[in-house]
């Protein structure tokens, strides 16, 4: 079950401060997928997982390949059910695949305009907060570009500013650098920090074991 968190509301008697819900928290999280054809095939791919993710904070996932960690994250933005447990997260998240689904016929501004319009955000504001993020990234967008025609780490960028398009509360990050050269690197490893600043809470997936250092 997935619960999405309304606008914090407690007051704690103890220091009148406001008491914040984590960005995320997932309790007791069980999925297994079926394997079609075979008997007693079924493979768990998540056992009982326990996180809880203040706001704020920079979490990261590390493991071998295949041992969970992009099912998590697509558990989390509500991609795959829950099999058992629960997920508690707020309704403002950005979710940068591993893999982009962007579509190839569109243009760059054509994606910015339909994700800002997903949040309500102006058609020209959409654009200007899109394509500051991915100057940020070392890019300087051509907004009528067809997504198709751009390399690889020009895509992960782009999806990546689709993620953090309309300012979320919780940015889910599955293994964002792929594709992207040394100094788009350092520049996206800046960028999560500010992100981090603003109050957001990150859930990162990684398998670069330097990438601990960051978090």
């Amino acid at each position: 079950m997935i619960r999405r968190q309304g606008p914090p509301a407690a007051v704690s008697a103890d220091n009148h401060r406001p008491q914040v819900p984590p960005a995320i928290e997932v309790a007791g999280l069980t999925r297994v997928f079926r394997v079609q054809g075979r008997r007693n095939a079924d493979v768990i791919a998540l056992n009982g997982v326990d996180l809880s993710l203040p706001v704020g904070s920079f979490t990261a996932l590390v493991g071998a390949s295949g041992c969970g960690k992009s099912t998590l994250l697509q558990v989390c933005a509500g991609l795959l059910r829950v099999g058992s447990g629960t997920v508690e997260r707020t309704s403002r998240f950005g979710y940068a695949p591993q893999l982009d689904a962007l579509a190839p016929l569109l243009t760059v501004d054509e994606h910015l305009r339909l994700f800002g319009a997903l949040d309500g955000a102006h058609r020209g504001r959409a654009v200007s907060t899109g394509h500051r993020i991915l100057q940020r990234l070392g890019w300087k967008p051509d907004g009528d570009q067809a997504v198709g025609a751009l390399s690889g780490g020009t895509r992960q960028k782009l999806n990546l500013a689709l993620a953090q398009l309309s300012s979320p509360d919780l940015l889910l990050l599955d293994e964002p650098y792929q594709g992207l050269d040394a100094l788009a690197y350092e520049d996206l490893w800046a960028l999560i920090s500010a992100w981090r600043s603003s109050g957001a809470g990150v859930l990162l997936v990684t398998h670069l074991l330097r990438d601990i250092d960051f978090v």
